[in-house]
């Protein structure tokens, strides 16, 4: 997902959440900054260096400001109070895949569902399809939703890991296209065990790398297919992110997706303290968009 459809994903949600709460006129203005910003053939990043988010169209201050602290720490502090203010187990039910705020409440109100075990049950026992809009075929999807859920709940010990690791090394490298790869991640963290296991790789061909990963044996599911990142699902469980990034930027992306998220909004802190923007392509000086580290992890953490 790029970054332009990474904040319009971000503002949408809040544009429902607020649908939900009643408020219109708030929802509709996050709604129509969505579209724009999801409709934008230039990188928000390089306009918001620029200090222009406020022309975009249906931009205002406040949405801008808000699309600048998701720029800036990958974060945003209104999603998450308006998230924590839903019911219980509703935003249990949203990480699944195809059910968003609307759906998640809709759930909760008229079926009382409040986990996804709950939603598990609702849906073997048919009272889904008493709801308008949730039919057979909803139902399958969503079971498959659950399914993938419970495989990105589970960890793998990190000793059974590493060989899988060696194995995806190895394959990549097979390909000319790939010019480094390693694993990102808890896996390069070391932690005792490991649930979605992270692949990063410098490429100036990253549909060449994708399609190698895609291809590789054992693949039981392909989640997400993209042209710098995918998803595929390894075996019966494991899940495996790809990312590709070009050679300047392949320092600052294997320092983010290591570092815990913690972590992550840490050093991105610090950075805007120090009139810099850290993010995965590498580290930016503010006042003028020059990048000034990235194609080392040393280089992108002393600004």
């Amino acid at each position: 997902m790029s970054v332009n459809a990474e904040v319009a994903s971000v503002l949408y949600e809040i544009g429902e959440l607020f649908t939900i709460k009643g408020d219109r006129f708030r929802s509709r203005a996050f709604l129509m900054a969505a579209q724009r910003v999801g409709s934008l053939t230039e990188d928000l990043r390089q306009i918001h260096g620029r200090g222009e988010l406020t022309e975009i169209p249906s931009v205002g201050k406040s949405i801008a400001a808000i699309i600048a602290e998701v720029l800036d720490t990958g974060e945003c502090k209104q999603l998450e109070e308006l998230r924590e203010s839903l019911p219980h187990g509703v935003r249990e039910i949203m990480e699944l895949e195809g059910i968003g705020p609307k759906k998640a409440l809709r759930l909760n109100r008229e079926l009382g569902v409040a986990s996804v075990e709950d939603l598990e049950t609702a849906i073997k026992a048919g009272r889904l399809r008493g709801l308008r809009g949730f039919g057979a075929r909803t139902e399958e999807n969503i079971l498959k939703s659950i399914e993938l859920y419970r495989g990105r709940q589970e960890r793998f010990l990190l000793g059974g890991i590493i060989p899988v690791i060696d194995q995806i090394v190895s394959h990549m490298k097979g390909s000319d296209a790939v010019l480094r790869v390693e694993p990102a991640g808890s896996a390069r963290r070391r932690k005792e065990t490991v649930g979605d296991l992270d692949i990063l790789v410098s490429s100036t061909k990253p549909e060449e790398v994708v399609e190698r990963f895609i291809s590789m044996p054992r693949v039981s599911r392909v989640i997400l297919r993209g042209t710098t990142r995918s998803t595929i699902v390894l075996g019966p469980r494991l899940h495996v992110d790809l990312r590709v990034v070009p050679p300047g930027s392949y320092g600052s992306a294997l320092q983010y997706f290591t570092g815990s998220k913690e972590h992550d909004i840490k050093v991105r802190t610090i950075a805007v303290k120090k009139g810099y923007k850290l993010n995965e392509y590498g580290l930016f000086k503010r006042d003028s968009e020059r990048r000034v580290a990235g194609e080392t992890e040393e280089g992108s953490t002393k600004p």
